[in-house]
């Protein structure tokens, strides 16, 4: 469906040489988007709901039957004070993101927290290995500075 949708704006919108105002709508998009997404991980480490403390059952079973997230698993589920650093990271990152004038900074400080997570995801095989990738990809657009484009193209 994006291949599409990318050949047909592409065939209708063949004349503009001037895409500041598509980038400027595009980078609006993100950091709302990315925002919301900052928050909702954020938030569900700061009150410890994402990683569940360590209860008997996890307590009882051995380390060769657990896979590679449930070893994060427990780990963050452990290490309260770490899940709510990350956690608190991706809060301030996200409301960064919200003003235009702090999203740079945010994109930045959201980036470091993220190149965390995708490390995390990639290193104990969470599921969640590409939604995470294109974050870092999406945060790391943002820092980058807004290309000049002059008013007119040659």
């Amino acid at each position: 469906m994006s291949l599409v949708v990318a050949l047909i704006w592409g065939a209708l919108d063949r004349g503009r040489t001037d895409l500041r105002q598509l980038d400027r709508w595009f980078r609006i998009y993100l950091r709302l988007f990315l925002a919301t997404v900052l928050f909702s991980y954020g938030w569900a480490k700061v009150l410890p709901v994402q990683f569940p403390a360590l209860g008997p059952e996890r307590l009882s079973e051995s380390f060769g039957e657990a896979s590679p997230s449930g070893f994060l698993w427990a780990f963050m589920g452990y290490s309260k004070a770490y899940m709510a650093f990350g956690g608190a990271g991706e809060v301030v990152a996200g409301l960064l993101l919200c003003f235009r004038r702090t999203t740079t900074l945010g994109a930045l400080i959201g980036m470091a927290v993220m190149s965390n997570v995708v490390a995390l995801n990639y290193a104990f095989d969470v599921g969640v290995k590409i939604d995470s990738t294109c974050y870092l990809l999406a945060l790391t657009y943002l820092a980058a500075p807004t290309p000049s484009v002059s008013s007119t193209c040659s």
